[in-house]
């Protein structure tokens, strides 16, 4: 290649690096606020089948999370945001896990239109750490059948 074809790509290629340094990120979350935000991405949603197969937990203690309509113009409350409230409730009470057991709609109560209330645990798990939402381990993918590349 000559020297006159690669000059207006990398005339090109300089002139988008160098616009990329004017760009600000803003956010509607505090710096400060970003663990709190995302608390509960470190608890693993288990369920009651899950827990039985183990026997490397501990049971913490029962957890709540609800989500509420508080007027008729609000939105509906959901339930995906009820159980996100738990999580973040079991975090708080030092889990890395949690079983949900059950959700319920609740009507007109003293602070919302309505509501949906989710229970369950919060657990500890003990023994290996957990793996990573996604990741399968070496275990899993034998039964599966799946072959890893290690």
């Amino acid at each position: 290649m000559s020297l006159m074809r690669l000059l207006p790509a990398s005339a090109i290629l300089m002139a988008a690096l160098s616009g990329c340094s004017y760009f600000h990120f803003t956010s509607n979350v505090a710096p400060s606020r970003f663990s709190e935000y995302f608390k509960a991405s470190g608890v693993e949603p288990l369920t009651k089948e899950d827990l039985i197969k183990r026997d490397d937990y501990e049971i913490l203690g029962t957890v709540s999370g609800s989500s509420c309509q508080e007027t008729d113009r609000d939105a509906p409350p959901k339930e995906r945001l009820a159980r996100k409230a738990l999580l973040e409730a079991a975090h708080d009470a030092g889990a890395d896990a949690a079983v949900m057991d059950s959700c319920v709609e609740m009507r007109d109560s003293a602070m919302c239109v309505r509501s949906i209330v989710c229970y369950g645990e919060a657990v500890k798990l003990k023994g290996k750490p957990q793996k990573a939402a996604g990741e399968s381990s070496q275990e899993e993918q034998e039964d599966s059948g799946e072959k890893s590349d290690d």
